[in-house]
């Protein structure tokens, strides 16, 4: 019992059980589960196959031969590297001895360090930090005084470091997104680009300007304001969302295009986001055929495209992108943990 607790879906992960003994038992079984295959930190595995780099590949499964775990990586970081545990700040230094005694687990990683490919900010990590210590202590202070608001800030320098160390290429992609997307801006016109399926996606916010509106209601007047996206194109929205955007679109891409490859077996397929799902028995198939199709999907180079795109549009040269140059392009998808 207390290896299935363990499961991220105990009870899930029972039926699954459950109906995998019967259907090894009965070739005619029939199950009425949908099994699925989620993508081991997909974002993360688009950015390692868009920039070559084999660090970050064999961290998000995308190559090697044994299952591995970004978060997990970067909470090791976290507890010998970056967190600050001989702090000379009598404030920090307890906040750290809290941490050390409570702990904090991967899911905890998780929550902070997912969304940092898609432009979340310290801010709201801090938050998630937060309600993660009120949720423990059931308080903002500790029964020795220590602020919740130091202990979230403590823990998400230390996660911020790791990140650095860990995931350096997440800043290169988005420094390199914001060059391309200044030079269609600075021209009038909304960042965009062309996914490998050929659907157009453009990224871009637009400056907000207040409006006003009166109304008379038993004799007074009120007045009702709102904020419209009618100016021009804001550098500043558009550029904080680029990568997320980017990183989504190539998702949804692989995605459409894998859908469009297993229309031909005539299968069951259910998808959400980067969750795939058939039945028992093409399970063992759905594995060989996700992993081969997304290795094909990146056999060609989707930043270089872009790279062109923006200068036959803006008539000016764009530097390369950051590529680490460390993945050998016939080894992705190898790992068989890559759905899983």
């Amino acid at each position: 019992i207390g290896w299935w607790e363990q499961a991220k879906e105990p009870w899930r992960f029972v039926a699954l059980c459950r109906e995998l003994s019967r259907y090894m038992a009965d070739d005619d079984y029939q199950t009425r589960m949908v099994f699925q295959l989620d993508q081991t930190c997909s974002g993360y595995g688009h950015l390692a196959c868009l920039l070559r780099d084999v660090d970050l590949a064999l961290l998000t499964n995308v190559v090697g031969e044994v299952p591995a775990d970004l978060y997990e990586a970067i909470r090791q970081v976290v507890q010998y590297q970056t967190m600050p545990w001989h702090s000379e700040d009598e404030r920090t230094k307890k906040c750290a001895d809290w941490w050390a005694e409570w702990g904090f687990d991967r899911k905890l990683i998780k929550l902070c360090v997912m969304p940092c490919i898609y432009g979340r900010s310290h801010q709201s990590m801090l938050r998630i930090i937060e309600e993660h210590c009120r949720d423990r202590i059931n308080n903002f202070l500790t029964p020795d005084g220590i602020r919740v608001v130091d202990l979230a800030k403590t823990l998400g320098f230390a996660i911020n470091a790791a990140v650095k160390v860990v995931l350096p290429t997440v800043g290169d992609l988005q420094k390199w997104l914001r060059v391309l997307a200044k030079a269609s801006v600075d021209q009038g016109k909304a960042p965009s680009w062309v996914t490998p399926n050929g659907m157009k996606v453009l990224s871009y916010g637009m400056e907000t300007s207040e409006h006003s509106m009166y109304l008379e209601l038993s004799g007074r007047l009120m007045k009702i304001s709102c904020g419209l996206d009618d100016g021009r194109l804001s550098k500043q929205k558009s550029y904080s969302r680029l990568t997320a955007d980017y990183i989504h679109s190539m998702d949804a891409a692989f995605l459409e295009r894998f859908i469009w490859h297993w229309k031909t077996y005539e299968y069951p397929l259910v998808t959400v986001h980067d969750c795939i799902g058939t039945s028992l028995d093409k399970v063992s198939l759905l594995s060989r055929e996700l992993t081969d199709q997304f290795s094909r999907f990146y056999s060609e180079d989707h930043l270089s495209k872009l790279k062109q795109r923006v200068e036959d549009e803006t008539g000016q040269r764009m530097p390369w992108a950051p590529y680490k140059n460390t993945l050998e392009l016939n080894e992705i998808g190898e790992n068989p943990y890559l759905f899983c």
